[in-house]
């Protein structure tokens, strides 16, 4: 007897118009069980025998045919999104021929038409569906892309405006336009285009800035050009959705349960900052998926960002339970110990992860992080030391690993490893930045050289002067006798950390301002209790526009 729990292959072998058995027979269809059916994850073979139960339900119930229609459609996504094209197809069909009225069945055809590289009968689908909804940009998006795609652009064309004409902030329309102006050779025309469209999605975003470089070059505005196409230099942009407002489109991603998927939802969330979205797919990919020790780990992360500490220790000792050596689940475990101040758990707990992965870069890095909370720069030095030369980190792991060099006092250390880091990221700003203050203010005269300090700083642009730059410009105008100077740039620097509330920070600078109001230096380039701080510094009012 053919199980319940099976997929419909025989579909695959049938044709577009296949039809319901007879009212009163056992099944609403034959079913075989096709390869590797019992591979697929519980929480998707269950959603399949609910879809499959109501479909048998409602044919047995002799229910009307729009509803059956329905269940076939809610049966075709199933097999839509879990990559069973040819059986969605037929599904989709039998919904269409039972619920005739109902726009998703022939737009979700048109989907796997496109797929399949079936244009014109993607076209026929989509004029289908546009013909039963006509308040629906997406199906215009849709058709448009393919007459695009076909090079007939006065089709395209008329198509993107009946799309914007529906949605007037339509950003693939307006996009799909813009490309059309580009083809033409009609830059100016894509720039008023794509202009107002900057800032509306983070996926579009790096498209229109290519497309925009594309336009002005074409007007010979290089500058302009090369700056839109720095915008995404060197990035992997995610394509652009065809149809940017979709809600046929979200539906179906909707029910999707696989785990791969939630967990790249999840990841992508994370990335973004988005830590109370990541942690609904992480957290629905763990309950569908409760014996995966990595998906739990993945929402325990998610809460700690979130801040939910006990939810995320809930979590982690969970997963501890399932997979004692996960070295992942230690890690979390030390962010969740720092998080709640306990510094000698959070120091085992990384140790740990490091004697099971002693290639994880984050637990350095959150050692680091722990050693120079705790004051013990040593420990932080040799943790940064270890991610600098094992690991070639740059960036922030480079300049902590020379400021805490400097702040124990190790200045030509400090200075060799910034000379040596620079070769390597010579546009790193906060690296130069620290090499100035050593060269400023280095507790070796023999280190010191305020006249090559201040021409490297001559060499870095004021614009929007940050905290960093104006304290770093104070010390460089001291150590060249100029104390005035270096008192105006402290000023800046202590006016924005005040209004910041930053404490430690707050008090070193004002300890600065004193020594340079008395035309000394200060006694070290940066102090153990300093923080790096970007937040502009702007100019002070003068006395009259005060008055």
């Amino acid at each position: 007897m053919a199980t319940r729990l099976a997929l419909v292959v025989i579909l695959l072998m049938m044709g577009a118009s296949c039809t319901e058995p007879q009212q009163g027979s056992r099944s609403a269809f034959d079913v075989e069980q096709p390869p590797r059916f019992e591979e697929l994850e519980p929480a998707i073979k269950d959603q399949y025998a609910r879809l499959r139960e109501e479909l048998d339900r409602l044919h047995s119930a002799g229910a009307p045919e729009a509803a059956r229609g329905k269940a076939w459609g809610e049966m075709g996504r199933w097999f839509h999104i879990y990559r069973y094209p040819d059986s969605a197809m037929l599904a989709y069909g039998q919904a269409a021929r039972l619920d005739p009225r109902e726009p998703r069945w022939p737009y979700y055809r048109g989907m796997l038409a496109v797929e399949a590289g079936r244009l014109d009968q993607a076209a026929d689908s989509f004029r289908a569906a546009a013909e039963l909804a006509p308040r629906s940009s997406a199906t215009r998006v849709r058709l448009a892309d393919l007459w695009l795609e076909q090079r007939e652009s006065g089709t395209a064309e008329a198509m993107f405006e009946a799309a914007l004409e529906i949605d007037p902030r339509n950003l693939s329309a307006g996009v799909g336009l813009a490309r059309i102006h580009l083809q033409r050779q009609q830059p100016k025309a894509a720039i008023e285009r794509l202009t107002p469209l900057l800032g509306r999605n983070d996926r579009g975003d790096g498209h229109i800035h290519y497309l925009l470089g594309q336009a002005y070059r074409m007007l010979g505005r290089v500058e302009e050009a090369r700056t839109h196409l720095a915008q995404v230099a060197g990035q992997e942009m995610p394509p652009l959705p065809v149809a940017s407002v979709d809600p046929w489109l979200d539906e179906l991603l909707a029910i999707n349960l696989s785990s791969n998927h939630l967990t790249r939802l999840g990841q992508r969330a994370y990335r973004q900052g988005n830590y109370q979205l990541s942690a609904h797919h992480s957290g629905r990919a763990a309950r569908l998926n409760p014996d995966n020790a990595e998906l739990r780990a993945n929402y325990a992360a998610a809460l700690l960002a979130l801040g939910r500490t006990i939810a995320a220790r809930r979590q982690i000792e969970a997963t501890l339970r399932q997979a004692p050596d996960l070295a992942r689940a230690h890690l979390i475990l030390g962010g969740i110990e720092q998080k709640e101040g306990n510094w000698l758990e959070a120091e085992n707990a990384l140790l740990h992860a490091l004697e099971l992965d002693p290639g994880m870069s984050d637990a350095r890095k959150q050692l680091g992080r722990l050693y120079q909370r705790t004051g013990q720069l040593d420990k932080a030095v040799e943790s940064y030391s270890g991610l600098r030369t094992r690991f070639s980190e740059s960036g922030q792991v480079r300049f902590w690993h020379a400021a805490l060099l400097t702040a124990a006092g190790r200045h030509r250390e400090a200075l060799a490893a910034l000379e040596e880091d620079l070769e390597i990221a010579s546009g790193n700003t906060r690296l130069e930045l620290l090499r100035i203050r050593l060269l400023a203010a280095a507790n070796d005269p023999g280190l010191r050289d305020p006249r090559r300090a201040e021409q490297l700083l001559s060499a870095l642009s004021q614009d929007s002067a940050h905290v960093f730059y104006a304290e770093t410009a104070a010390m460089v105008a001291a150590a060249n006798a100029q104390p005035q100077r270096a008192v105006n740039w402290e000023r800046r620097a202590l006016a924005a950390l005040e209004a910041l509330q930053i404490a430690p920070a707050t008090q070193i600078a004002r300890r600065r301002l004193v020594l340079y109001s008395e035309n000394r230096i200060t006694p070290s380039p940066w102090e153990r209790e300093e923080v790096l701080v970007v937040k502009p510094a702007p100019p002070l009012p003068s006395p009259q526009s005060s008055r």
